[in-house]
C-alpha cells in the first residue's frame, strides 16, 4: 500500500512539473522562406522569453533574425543584386494542450513588428553603377503551431512552425531549447 502511495505521489509531482507556472527563456534555430520568387530559404536564429500562467496558457515575446535574402540577375546591361535583411519582434498568446506528463501541443497567435533593410545594386557594363538602401517596417499578425517535449523539471525542446503575414508571407520552421524557472 505504501509503495502505491509513493508511486501516485511521484506521478502527481511529475505532472505538476510539466504544467507548472512560471518564467521560461530559450533559443532557437531554424529555416525561413519568403513568398517571393528568386529568394532561397535562409537560416534563422531566435531568442524567446515567456510566462506560463497556468497549464493551458502562456504569453511569449521573441526576437527572430529571419535571415538575409539575396537575389542576383545578370542582364544585357549589367548585374542586378538585391539583398533584404528581415528581423521580427513577436508578441504571442499561446494555447497549450498537454498530451502527457512530458509532451504537449500548442498554437499561438500574436502581433509582430517587422523590419526590413533592403539594398539594391546595379553594376552597369558601361560603368554607370548605382545603389540604393531602403528601410521599411510595420506591424502584422503572426500564427504558429508546435510541439514541446519536456526533459525533467527545467528543460524542454520545441518544434515550431510560424507564419508571419507581412507584405509578403514569411514562414519559419524552428527547433528550440527552453529553460524553465
Amino acid at each position: 500500500m505504501f509503495k502505491k502511495g509513493v508511486l501516485a505521489s511521484s506521478l502527481l509531482i511529475l505532472s505538476s512539473v510539466v504544467s507548472a507556472e512560471g518564467f521560461y527563456t530559450g533559443i532557437s534555430v531554424g529555416e525561413s522562406s519568403v513568398d517571393v520568387s528568386g529568394f532561397d530559404d535562409e537560416t534563422t536564429y531566435g531568442i524567446v522569453g515567456g510566462y506560463k500562467f497556468f497549464e493551458h496558457f502562456a504569453l511569449e515575446l521573441s526576437y527572430i533574425d529571419l535571415g538575409t535574402y539575396e537575389f542576383n540577375e545578370v542582364l544585357e546591361q549589367g548585374i542586378v543584386e538585391f539583398e533584404n535583411k528581415i528581423d521580427v519582434l513577436d508578441f504571442s498568446a499561446v494555447g497549450i494542450l498537454p498530451l502527457s506528463d512530458s509532451f504537449e501541443l500548442f498554437a499561438e497567435a500574436g502581433v509582430f513588428y517587422w523590419e526590413v533593410e533592403a539594398d539594391a545594386r546595379f553594376q552597369s557594363i558601361d560603368g554607370n553603377d548605382f545603389s540604393i538602401t531602403a528601410n521599411e517596417d510595420g506591424f502584422d499578425l503572426s500564427l504558429g503551431l508546435g510541439a514541446t517535449a519536456h526533459f525533467g523539471e527545467n528543460f524542454s525542446m520545441t518544434l515550431k512552425y510560424q507564419s508571419f503575414d507581412a507584405d509578403d508571407e514569411i514562414s519559419n520552421l524552428s527547433l528550440g531549447a527552453l529553460i524553465h524557472f
